[in-house]
């Protein structure tokens, strides 16, 4: 029975020297004309109607090294994979149509083929850390981190999980977890109308950290944090070019969008406090026998939603890519000290900017968007989802080459054999931060067949309503939500309630009291989910 709950956020609003003002609470995150929404269950954002996905699949790709496909076997119960020897013989038609399907390769996680990648739909993993000069074997190693996504043709799923410390065990509970949760997702997705709702949507989301949760338990693998993202074609699709962006985050493997028009957003700005400075060590939550020997750890388990147009890149990323375009860990900025208001610590330089942690992340999401924009200089050309995986591996390479060239120096290893101190004064002034580092990015669209195409300009060929809100309203707007619980005025969704029609709940107007249609189960037990069966077991 997981009994673990779930963690309650206190709103908080704030205001930094930002060029936009930013405005966090429980309900949503507000960046110039973008909104995203975000809370602990499904019922803590709008809802929105969606259109069919169609099933048929253009890309499926994970890694590294297979990614999930190793370790699991086929899913049987899908077909596939050595067909019945007690078959009939002879040159029928069912005989015929038996042989084709024995000679299939077999289904794993939803998939037959993990290795059709292609520009629009891409991963990447690396490692950050030193090369043992003699050895030639990578600290850290394996790589812990593991990837997947698949394409359809209007609609896409990303996962990323993150394994915990170093080891095989941390290795083997990240693709348990990607196996497991992208198996259950893409048995909805394959049917074409089982997603009708954004709410569905995330309710589906949550039911595949179960199934991850329970495959990791299964095969007894240890910590790993996992981000799961569906980009799903609202409802009237055929008339509006929009889509919605819906997504679960357990632990620091953030999710992004990047729109070539409206910039960067994280959408898990929900999973953290902008307002306290996060420590790097603490993943603030993970899946696998972290109480008892085999309850997660929900502390940050966070559900979010947007809305985005053709041609935004969706892309998710481990904290080894997200944390090395922190400015403190670049060094060009210092830690804000409380105690000093605003000064740097004595023990920092003070030739660098002290940056509170707003700012940090508010800097970060720029550095982040620059590295994008200088890759489509280069390129002349709107970079594919390919191309941003691609760019921001080589970026985080770069910032930190100079720890890698230190440690690997034969000379230095013999220099200063002994003066383990003097090491560390030398890597604490360089930039960077080793660990693994992984992106998968989507671009999200209408596939028609051609990978280089620009969905953006095929869009703006059809006529661009704005995306229906349940509710007869004219787009995602706070103002235009449902009226909730009209009994009561301090419903999350009543318009004179927290969730007012600027999306901002002032801190003089918290409240701890939860609505009666506002949800969120406390613990992973309390989400209805049938089947945990997995196929995944260790070789």
């Amino acid at each position: 029975m997981h009994n673990w709950p779930f963690s309650s956020r206190e709103s908080e609003q704030y205001t930094e020297s930002y060029p936009v003002q930013l405005f966090v609470n429980h309900r949503g995150f507000e960046r110039a004309s973008e909104t995203i929404w975000f809370g602990t269950s499904p019922s803590d954002v709008p809802n929105l109607a969606l259109g069919n996905s169609d099933p048929t699949i253009f890309s499926s790709y994970t890694g590294p090294d297979n990614g999930l496909v190793t370790g699991c076997v086929a899913d049987t119960e899908n077909g596939g994979g050595g067909g019945n020897s007690s078959r009939k013989t002879g040159f029928n038609r069912e005989s015929i149509m038996a042989l084709l399907e024995r000679d299939k390769p077999p289904e794993v996680a939803g998939c037959r083929d993990w290795s059709k990648r292609c520009a629009k739909a891409f991963g990447a993993s690396t490692s950050l850390y030193d090369q043992n000069p003699l050895t030639k074997r990578f600290t850290g190693d394996p790589i812990a981190d593991s990837f997947a996504v698949v394409a359809r043709r209007n609609c896409g799923l990303l996962a990323i999980a993150d394994g915990v410390n170093w080891g095989e065990k941390s290795r083997l509970a990240a693709r348990a977890a990607l196996h497991g949760a992208v198996r259950h997702l893409n048995r909805y997705l394959a049917l074409g109308d089982a997603l009708p709702d954004t709410n569905k949507a995330l309710s589906v989301l949550l039911e595949a950290f179960v199934a991850a949760q329970a495959n990791i338990l299964r095969i007894g693998g240890g910590l790993t944090t996992l981000s799961v993202a569906l980009a799903l074609p609202l409802a009237g699709a055929d008339r509006s070019p929009q889509f919605a962006v819906t997504c679960v985050s357990l632990g620091d493997s953030p999710v992004y969008l990047w729109s070539k028009t409206k910039g960067l957003r994280e959408l898990t700005v929900g999973s953290h406090d902008l307002c306290k400075a996060r420590d790097m060590r603490d993943a603030g939550g993970a899946l696998g026998p972290v109480h008892g020997g085999k309850e997660p750890e929900l502390h940050n388990l966070t559900c979010a939603l947007t809305i985005c147009d053709p041609g935004d890149v969706l892309l998710l990323t481990s904290d080894g890519v997200s944390d090395n375009f922190d400015p403190v860990v670049q060094r060009l900025a210092v830690p804000w000290d409380p105690a000093k208001h605003c000064q740097a610590s004595e023990n920092e330089p003070q030739d660098r900017p002290a940056m509170r942690p707003s700012e940090r992340h508010q800097y970060g999401l720029k550095l982040m968007e620059r590295v994008l924009l200088e890759r489509e200089l280069e390129l002349n050309s709107v970079p594919s989802a390919q191309d941003v995986c691609e760019a921001l591996i080589d970026s985080v390479r770069a910032t930190t080459q100079a720890r890698r060239t230190l440690l690997e120096d034969p000379a230095r290893r013999v220099r200063d054999a002994g003066r383990r101190q003097s090491l560390a004064e030398k890597l604490m002034a360089l930039p960077g931060k080793l660990d693994h580092a992984t992106v998968v990015a989507y671009e999200v669209g209408l596939y028609q067949g051609d990978e280089f195409e620009l969905y953006e300009e095929t869009a703006a060929l059809r006529p661009a309503p704005r995306a229906p809100v349940p509710g007869g309203g004219r787009g995602p707007r706070a103002s235009d939500l449902d009226s909730g619980c009209a009994s009561d005025p301090d419903c999350c969704r009543s318009s004179a309630g927290p969730a007012a029609a600027n999306g901002v709940r002032s801190a003089s107007n918290s409240s701890d009291r939860r609505c009666s249609c506002s949800f969120a189960p406390e613990s992973l037990s309390d989400i209805e989910f049938a089947d945990t069966d997995s196929d995944c077991v260790m070789e």
